[in-house]
């Protein structure tokens, strides 16, 4: 629902940045490259006038080292106080920035963004599935169509920054961290379902159960308006998810 959507605007959103500045804050890019979405991380350095200066995205997982041009949009967001923020903006300029007297390192210049959407952090915590939900998980590689494998796994946890499916450990053998792929579900009875991309992140073993939990995290969603939307969806599913749980179950993990 719009009227649930929080913004820094204008002078707010200005002072934000300031302030991530001024701590060097970290944050992560989201870019889309050969229509399969990358992440890098980077740190805020400064601001000047209508542009923030940063530090050249560094690669995550699996990821190809980005070759900023200008003009090329990316999403941003980065954590501060109890919120995430996000928003989209395009580079400008890679140049040299003298992050101190006398040292200069690569840097790129970003423009300034009109706004800033603000989402609470704890839709990022991991929260299980409520006891007693059995909620069916179809995902398949992306970019990829020759495989033609789609597998069918049971949610085991979810937040706005990522979700966890529990399968068969016999039907998973060459899934590579880094490989994009496409979820869907229907996250509670009376819900549409949700469709989104995500990466491979990792699997975590569940010998008792002869099942794995695969880890993927969620790629794009800030990027453009259905995928904010998605992710505001994601995000009261998160809250309806922590209301059910008894306290004892509340994970603090973040994705």
């Amino acid at each position: 629902m719009v009227s649930n959507r929080k913004f820094a605007i204008g002078s707010e959103c200005r002072l934000l940045l300031e302030e991530a500045a001024g701590k060097h804050l970290p944050f992560i890019i989201t870019n889309k490259q050969d229509n399969n979405w990358q992440v890098y991380h980077s740190t805020f350095y400064a601001l000047k006038m209508h542009r923030i200066i940063v530090s050249l995205p560094v690669p995550d997982v699996s990821t190809s080292q980005m070759e900023p041009a200008a003009g090329q949009e990316i999403g941003v967001s980065f954590k501060k106080g109890y919120n995430k923020f996000l928003f989209v903006t395009s580079m400008v300029a890679q140049e040299p920035y003298e992050i101190e007297p006398g040292v200069m390192a690569p840097s790129v210049t970003l423009l300034m963004p009109e706004q800033i959407e603000k989402v609470q952090r704890r839709a990022y915590n991991r929260t299980k599935v409520p006891a007693g939900e059995r909620i069916s998980v179809s995902f398949w590689r992306t970019g990829n169509p020759d495989q033609g494998v789609v597998w069918e796994g049971m949610l085991s946890d979810l937040s706005a920054g990522g979700i966890g499916v529990r399968i068969p450990r016999n039907l998973i053998s060459d899934l590579v961290p880094g490989e994009p792929f496409h979820l869907q579900f229907v996250p509670l009875a009376g819900f549409e379902p949700l469709q989104v991309n995500g990466c491979f992140r990792h699997a975590t073993e569940l010998p008792e159960k002869g099942e794995v939990i695969l880890g993927f995290k969620l790629m794009g969603l800030e990027m453009e308006e259905g995928g904010r939307q998605t992710l505001r969806q994601i995000s009261r599913i998160v809250t309806i998810y922590q209301r059910r749980a008894p306290i004892s179950e509340h994970s603090q993990m973040t994705s």
